[in-house]
């Protein structure tokens, strides 16, 4: 059964797992456009509705949405979004300089220039990464404590709606919970140095539910530390039958998609477990045009 359901997924994944509870109307204008569309995802960058801009960078896109976050997608560029049934935004900003002049109008307006200023406040007071990585543990857990107590307060002076308040706090606190699962990672890729935290700097991981189905689908924070967190686990296996028995174990069916499409790509990432992942595609999926594509992968990665 379990194959089966993770075969069917892997067919079908495109398909949306929000029900479409209302529509938004999104419009705006991209100054030096860079790109000739916009688009907006669901956090796991599958598209929920795009729109090519005209010869003056206008666009404007409707769709059918539930309540919750999103990705705005532009050329490279990516910014958070809260969209709630009846929005009518208007949007610009500067395609050459998309974080420091986005900006949002109308309807939903305030939680967006929210996030976007949120997003802002998160590269301000990291952008000094000594200062904020390459400390003890002890400080490290104070500065992203700090990160979220200056969040919080600005959430609090915010004009936007309860029920984006409820569903933001929740957000600010796995934003902290994945920094610490994340932080060996951070300090190689900022740093370019290897760390081995301790035990303890992981505790306040151990009261993590992995098992919060409506927070995996609108909680991204949540969706990508339950994702790292059986990641790991599933890395710690010993051999694909280890492996296999640490995935069975995993509650949540989109979970058990999400990891099982990740394989794919962890062929190429650790060509040390490449085998290992290669053989737990076929192990979990019969869906052939996956697994030839995994091979594909496996053969260039052990040519390299």
């Amino acid at each position: 059964m379990y194959k089966t359901i993770v075969t069917l997924s892997i067919l079908f994944f495109s398909i949306s797992v929000f029900a479409k509870s209302g529509k938004v109307i999104v419009s705006g204008k991209v100054s030096n456009p860079s790109a000739t569309s916009i688009k907006i995802t669901f956090f796991d960058y599958k598209e929920v509705t795009s729109a090519d801009l005209d010869d003056d960078g206008d666009f404007k896109l409707s769709t059918k949405i539930e309540e919750g976050f999103y990705f705005l997608t532009y050329g490279r560029n990516t910014a958070y979004i809260y969209l709630y049934p009846k929005d009518e935004l208007y949007i610009s900003f500067d395609a050459e300089h998309f974080d420091e002049t986005l900006v949002f109008e109308g309807k939903g307006a305030a939680r967006n220039n929210y996030l976007a200023k949120k997003s802002a406040i998160d590269e301000e007071l990291t952008k000094d990464l000594e200062a904020f990585y390459k400390v003890d543990e002890s400080t490290y857990l104070k500065n992203i404590e700090n990160l979220k107590q200056v969040h919080l307060k600005k959430l609090e002076q915010s004009t936007t709606e309860d029920f984006f308040k409820v569903a933001e706090r929740k957000s600010i606190e796995y934003q902290r919970l994945l920094s610490i699962q994340n932080y060996a990672n951070s300090y190689k890729f900022y740093l370019g140095d290897e760390i081995s935290p301790s035990l303890d700097f992981y505790k306040p991981l151990d009261k993590v539910k992995l098992n919060k189905e409506d927070d995996y689908k609108k909680q991204p924070y949540y969706r990508y530390l339950v994702n790292s967190i059986w990641s790991k686990k599933i890395e710690a296996a010993p051999n694909a039958d280890e492996m296999l028995n640490v995935l069975r174990e995993v509650p949540l069916r989109d979970t058990a998609i999400t990891l099982v499409n990740g394989f794919y790509s962890k062929i190429s990432s650790n060509k040390e477990r490449a085998k290992d992942y290669l053989d737990l595609i076929k192990m979990v999926t019969t869906h052939q045009p996956f697994i030839e594509a995994a091979e594909k992968q496996y053969n260039e990665v052990m040519k390299s």
